[in-house]
């Protein structure tokens, strides 16, 4: 079967301060061929980040890894659509950088039982709402 585009999941194989490294770029290339792969969910900022190990692009050291990482799918002839992606609500305090509280638009709890972090699996932090001020 020919793949038109592709959208690949999240593999954790970032480095641990979420730049793209070698392991996000043999991934990538060794699915060049499908032409079009839209990559797993990456963090537009530290405030979106929800699992260990997952990429974003919001410093120059993290653009520079996704660099590395289209270089090598365009060697593959193929190309690389990025997908932003903030967890919101599935998110834990202990998986962003800055240890704050996730930022979420409402207080609505996720439906499943947690995430895993550094320490082992645990529910989710308590998100308050966003509001006016």
């Amino acid at each position: 079967m020919h793949w038109l585009a592709r959208t690949l999941m999240t593999r954790s194989r970032a480095n641990t301060d979420g730049t793209p490294g070698v392991l996000a770029a043999e991934y990538y290339s060794q699915r060049a061929s499908l032409e079009l792969l839209i990559t797993e969910g990456t963090q537009p900022s530290t405030d979106g980040q929800g699992y260990l190990d997952t990429p974003g692009i919001f410093t120059p050291e993290r653009i520079a890894g996704w660099r590395r990482v289209t270089e090598r799918v365009h060697c593959g002839a193929g190309h690389l659509f990025t997908q932003l992606m903030h967890v919101e609500c599935t998110s834990h305090l202990e998986n962003t950088p800055h240890h704050r509280q996730p930022i979420i638009p409402s207080a609505i709890e996720a439906g499943d039982p947690g995430t895993i972090y550094s320490g082992g699996a645990h529910g989710y932090t308590d998100h308050p709402a966003l509001t006016r001020s």
